[in-house]
């Protein structure tokens, strides 16, 4: 049977957000190894993007920046793909975005646990520097998904929020990370790309709790948001969002 909405998202964990639809089921960096027919986009390197899609089995159709590509290709037979691409009928699209160079700060509960962190700090070392990416899926339908992830932060140039709102505004649905401390940066960005429907996502608490740093709570940014008249939900593990066809 054809699948009954037009899309389904959904929060598995980490920095796992899982698009269904009616065909090739779509994953932005997947937490553990995907589905053979699956596509997985990634939006950038680092632990949490990249160690689910290490573990893929051969010939997984994958989505990202090309030093990723290439560092996940040695350890496996991957269909490695750079946007922009088109495929199982999908229009995939990126662009880099400028992180914020405020150096992050190790909690008390890091301190108790120094392998643990010396353990992260070497892995992370051996993999790619990659930029990280904004990622726009425009389904055949001609419907569109924006994925932000942690773009939207307070030190973020002016000029490049201005150029992807030109470019990609009015999106369908526009999917966003919330780096902590960063809501009001988000909710100025979400105004201003005037989606049809804003899911505030938690892509960090996990492997920030993993060091000891504190994490936001979605909830009072997205009451904030309503008021303001974005018509905005919250996104996290274990919470799914579908939308009917028409």
């Amino acid at each position: 049977m054809d699948f009954p909405w037009c899309l389904r998202v959904s929060h598995s964990g980490g920095r796992t957000l899982l698009c269904e639809r009616s065909g090739r089921r779509i994953v932005f960096d997947p937490a553990g190894p995907p589905r053979r027919d699956d596509i997985v986009v990634l939006t950038g390197g680092g632990v949490e993007r990249l160690m689910g899609a290490a573990s893929a089995g051969d010939g997984v159709t994958m989505v990202g920046p090309p030093a990723a590509l290439r560092w996940l290709a040695a350890r496996g037979a991957i269909d490695g793909r750079t946007a922009p691409v088109t495929i199982d009928g999908v229009a995939i699209e990126t662009r880099a975005y400028p992180q914020p160079r405020a150096p992050q700060r190790i909690g008390l509960r890091a301190a108790a646990h120094p392998v643990r962190v010396a353990r992260r700090v070497a892995t992370r070392l051996q993999m790619p520097r990659v930029p990280p990416v904004v990622v726009r899926l425009t389904l055949p339908t001609g419907q569109s998904l924006v994925h932000l992830d942690l773009a939207l932060h307070d030190a973020l140039p002016e000029d490049w929020l201005t150029a992807l709102v030109a470019a990609w505004r009015g999106a369908d649905w526009l999917v966003t990370g919330v780096a902590a401390g960063q809501g009001d940066a988000v909710l100025e960005g979400i105004a201003r790309m005037a989606s049809g429907r804003v899911l505030l996502t938690d892509l960090t608490s996990a492997a920030r709790q993993a060091v000891g740093l504190p994490t936001d709570i979605l909830t009072p940014l997205c009451d904030r948001a309503q008021d303001a008249g974005i018509p905005a939900g919250v996104l996290v593990e274990g919470v799914g969002f579908r939308f009917e066809r028409g």
